[in-house]
């Protein structure tokens, strides 16, 4: 997906580059965020630390990091299955982190056992 792309989809009213859409800085360890909460005035917005993480290095098309967050706005979802399936149908990766864990079944030790 191109940048063009990504401005023409219907879920996107913009890219913010250096600061969030609403005038305040990201913080320090944020790269992207994405606004698709409803009551979000600012919804559709994608806001990037730097021009330099929009595009794949050497490339027209969007870095993981822009698809990441495109994919929150299309699911208007946080990590979830949604964002996960949506990952998917843009075709990128989960990333390590944001995969679903499978929890371990404790079972309550028996008295004498």
């Amino acid at each position: 997906m191109t940048l063009r792309d990504l401005l023409a989809h219907r879920r996107v009213r913009g890219l913010s580059m250096g600061q969030c859409v609403d005038g305040s800085a990201l913080a320090p360890d944020v790269y992207a965020h994405a606004h698709q909460y409803p009551k979000d005035s600012n919804r559709g917005w994608i806001c990037i630390r730097s021009p330099r993480d929009v595009l794949k290095q050497g490339s027209q098309q969007l870095s993981t990091t822009v698809m990441h967050e495109l994919a929150h706005l299309v699911a208007a979802a946080g990590h979830d299955d949604d964002w996960r399936r949506t990952m998917r149908e843009l075709g990128q990766p989960i990333p390590a982190a944001y995969r679903k864990r499978r929890r371990r079944l404790v079972r309550p030790r028996t008295a004498g056992g």
